[in-house]
């Protein structure tokens, strides 16, 4: 059986790996529905599989998405910057009691050349 600590673990390494993979190509929006970034084990809670196969949708950043953003960060960033929000549980152990909104700021590579990330 899974420990508490490993499953979360998974969990958000899924999501982080899903988000990541998104922002390195470049594109300036549009829609994942691919749940192939983020593979559902087959121990994997069926009360989780919904996070581990949400659809997230990247737009323009805006007040709305990051309250606590510095603007004069944003503000040279923002013609590159896109944001989104994906779902997590609040309880891993029970997520039929709720979840919560995680946003994500991505900034796409301002001279594509020169990325630290290679994929593909």
């Amino acid at each position: 059986m899974m420990t508490k600590t490993l499953k979360k673990i998974r969990v958000l390494g899924a999501l982080l790996i899903a988000v990541a993979l998104n922002g390195c190509g470049g594109s300036d929006g549009g829609s994942v529905t691919d749940p192939t970034h983020a593979s559902v084990g087959s121990s994997a809670d069926d009360e989780l599989t919904p996070y581990y196969v949400q659809s997230i949708t990247w737009h323009t950043c805006g007040s709305d998405n990051f309250q606590i953003v510095n603007k004069d960060l944003l503000g040279p960033l923002s013609t590159r910057a896109s944001c989104t929000t994906g779902k997590v549980p609040l309880d891993y152990d029970d997520a039929s009691k709720g979840s919560v909104g995680i946003g994500v700021l991505r900034v796409i590579a301002g001279k594509p050349a020169n990325r630290l990330v290679a994929y593909g």
